[in-house]
Parts: C-alpha cells; structure tokens; sequence
C-alpha cells in the first residue's frame, strides 16, 4: 500500500479537524449510546454521578462503541441494532473505567482536554468510582443474558489489567523490550477492540466464521490503534494529543517509535537511556536527544509502515463478509488510524 511516503511526517502532524469515517453513518445509534451512558452512570451517591458524568461529558471519539454497531451491521445489514447500541454502552463503560484508573497510575491531571477524574476529587474516590464503572458495564452484560459475551468480556477485562502491569514492569535489553511491546499492546488495547466486532457479530446471531473474521479484523486494527497513539507521543502536537510530546518516554513508557530508534544507537548510550528509562530516571534533556534520534532516523515513517501493513492484514479478514456500507466504514478506519492527529 505504502500510502505516506516523504509526506508521512508533515500529514500526520498537520491532520486536524477529520472526521472519523463512523461518526456520521452512526449518529443516530451513538446519540443512543451517549444517551444510555449518562442514564448508566447514576447513582443514589450523587458525587458518584457527578464525577462518571464529567468523564463521559468529556466526550471522545466512542471508537470501541462504533465497532460493536458496526460489527452488528456489517454482519448484517438489515439488524435491528437495539442490542448492538446497548452492548456498546457497556463496552464504553468498562473502557471509561479503565481510562479513570490510568490517569490515578499515571498521575495526569487532565484527560481530553479537561480535568482528570482523579485531579477533580482525588486519587481514592477515582479508583472507587472506576471500579464503580466496571461493575455497571458488566450490569449492562447480565442483563443482555448472553453468556458468551459475558466471559468473552471477561477474559478481556483480565487481559486490560495484564496489559496495563506489563506496561508498567517492561524490562531487558531491546530485543526484550520490543517483544513485550507487541505483547503488552495486543493485551492492552487490541484484545478489547477485537472484542468490539466479536460482540457485534455475536448478537446478531451471525454465523461462527464471520464473527471469527470481525474479531480478526479487530485485532489488528486495535494494533494499529496503539502503534499510532504511540507515534503521537512523538510528532503529535500537545493541542491535538492532549499531552507534551515524548510525555509517554518521560513516564518511562518505551514505546515503537523510541525502540526503532535505540536499535540505531551506539550500545553504551542505548544501554544508559534503558536504565534511566526503566527506573523512571530520564531527564528532558534525554527524551529530547531520543526524539531528534528518532525524528532524525525517520522513524515516524517507519511505524507508519508497520501500521500500514496490519491494516492491510486487517483488511484481508473482512474479505467473506457481505458487501455492506457498514463494511466499508470499517475498511475506511484503517487509512484514518493511519493519519489521526489525536
């Protein structure tokens, strides 16, 4: 496919304001689901309510609510999707909760260009409240009765909190880092996206190999989804992304773009930054040497390629599903991912 050559950098700096492709073919089933959300999230605590209504008021793109329809309706067009647009309330339930915890670990202040959870009330009642959101999106399971989506979503939910470890414990030399990087995305966020399409299909009854193709389309592009969050960390720009440039490498994240870039540095300076890296010891003056390392060594096209062909792979995996419009919105995902700014 190869896309975005010598224009890779500059477009994926300078792509803002695009529209991602299922925000319009889905308004009316995302309006429902932001409407089930708010109804979701009320409690007889009222701080409880308030404090799940921020984060859901602060919006986002609903990606992971978007798969569920789409999955249910790629499968089959004519659906009714009731079903679909409740199962993806609860899909985002649990991805909120895990985004409220993430700001309590990672100590951020501000999540989508607002207050973060834990800055507004506290580390305590963020975690509480986060664990609130897990037990009402599994609420929102039980009462859909499908006991295949139930465990389906728990095994994700222990491979969220795996992911999230792993990101947190990565250590070894590079070959090692690099290994538990893909390890650590697919358990992180490829596994709940692919758990998207897989729901769609399964609750409209399609049958066993196409829902097998829509989980293996989510695979892959819950891969692609996180290889370009990652490069943001590098050539994003913070209005877009929401944090400094290299904020990730500062919390000791090391990430695709910066291990394509150790693999191009002498051994005794690689081997000095992993150190500081994993004992959360990097200065500003390390993330901006490893940046222009990288910036220098084109790894952003280097990603973009790699991402580039998971989405060629992903977009092999809808080959047996009917030709729908719900089809080709997800075949349009991959080229978007491809370009996000945020």
């Amino acid at each position: 496919m190869h896309l975005y050559r010598d224009e890779a950098l500059k477009r994926l700096r300078r792509r803002t304001g695009v529209t991602p492709p299922w925000l319009e073919f889905l308004e009316g089933s995302l309006a429902e689901v932001e409407a089930l959300l708010q109804s979701e999230v009320e409690s007889r605590i009222r701080s409880i309510t308030g404090l799940c209504q921020h984060c859901v008021s602060a919006g986002g793109k609903r990606f992971r609510p978007a798969l569920v329809v789409l999955g249910a309706l790629a499968a089959d067009p004519d659906a009714d999707v009731t079903r679909p647009i409740q199962l993806a309330a609860g899909v985002e339930l649990l991805h909120l909760a895990t985004l409220m915890h993430d700001d309590v670990v990672d100590g951020s202040d501000s999540r989508r260009g607002a207050a973060s959870a834990n800055a507004l009330s506290g580390n305590k009642v963020s975690v509480l409240v986060g664990d609130y959101l897990f037990a009402r999106s599994f609420g929102v399971m039980a009462r859909d009765g499908d006991d295949r989506i139930i465990k389906r979503m728990a095994t994700v939910t222990v491979a969220l909190a795996e992911g999230e470890v792993l990101e947190l414990v990565m250590r070894g030399s590079l070959g090692e880092l690099e290994s538990q990087y893909w390890h650590m995305i697919d358990l992180k966020t490829a596994r709940l996206i692919s758990a998207c399409t897989e729901v769609g299909g399964i609750c409209v009854d399609a049958p066993d190999d196409i829902i097998e193709s829509l989980a293996r389309y989510g695979e892959r592009i819950g891969l692609v989804f996180q290889m370009t969050d990652d490069l943001l960390d590098l050539v994003g720009d913070r209005a877009s992304v929401g944090k400094p440039v290299g904020a990730d490498l500062l919390d000791g994240k090391v990430t695709l773009p910066y291990i394509l870039a150790l693999r191009e540095i002498s051994p005794e300076v690689r081997e000095s930054l992993l150190e500081k890296a994993f004992q959360r010891r990097l200065t500003p003056d390390d993330v901006h040497y490893l940046t222009q390392k990288a910036l220098e060594l084109d790894v952003a096209e280097q990603c973009l390629t790699l991402a580039e062909e998971q989405v060629e792979i992903a977009s092999k995996h809808l080959a047996n599903l009917p030709a729908t419009p719900a089809k080709s919105v997800l075949e349009e995902i991959g080229p978007y991912l491809l370009e996000r700014s945020s």
